[in-house]
């Protein structure tokens, strides 16, 4: 992304964002890692969910609603700081959240519409809530390293390779958006 689209434009930075950093990626990889070792690729020769450890996807869920929050929270703390919100931590943890738990109940309920096409994933309530309550685990981890340890990301310092910062530097940049802005309005 950043070759592809190397200086995107204040709006759209904040949308962008996760794509400039790489703690998320490396976060990322860890969880592709632990999804495709855990369910995809022991599904080639063995159904190591169905018969062997039902409790499979459960190293999958946890990483996902970790990466999947600490996207989100970027996204909005990034807003946040472009659109000039000045949103409080709570409220940027908390519209982050509304959007994992979408997600997460959203996916669960995807799940379950597409049972009758997939009948050898049959996952009864009891799965789903501890899907969903892994999901939500793994956002109090995102909240832990985020605030406290300030990783993938600080919430209070710019991102090192933060293009967008430039142009909160440049007036030109200033004016050019805010021409624009009056063009949409």
């Amino acid at each position: 992304m950043r070759w592809i689209y190397p200086k995107p434009s204040r709006r759209m930075w904040p949308w962008v964002s996760p794509f400039y950093n790489d703690g998320v990626y490396a976060l990322f990889a860890v969880f592709m890692t632990a999804h495709i070792t855990f369910l995809n690729v022991p599904f080639i020769h063995l159904d190591l969910y169905n018969q062997v450890w039902g409790y499979a996807d459960i190293p999958s869920h946890f990483l996902g609603g970790l990466i999947t929050w600490v996207i989100f929270n970027e996204v909005v703390l990034e807003a946040s700081r472009t659109y000039k919100r000045n949103w409080s931590q709570k409220k940027i943890i908390g519209i982050s959240f509304l959007a994992l738990a979408f997600v997460g109940i959203g996916w669960e309920f995807m799940e379950v519409f597409l049972q009758p096409s997939i009948p050898w994933l049959y996952e009864t309530l009891l799965n789903k809530i501890r899907d969903v309550t892994m999901e939500l685990l793994g956002f109090c981890t995102g909240i832990l390293m985020v605030y406290k340890f300030e990783y993938p990301y600080s919430p209070t310092r710019l991102l090192e390779n933060n293009p967008a910062d430039l142009y909160a530097l440049s007036p030109q940049r200033e004016s050019e958006d805010k021409a624009s802005e009056s063009q949409i309005s």
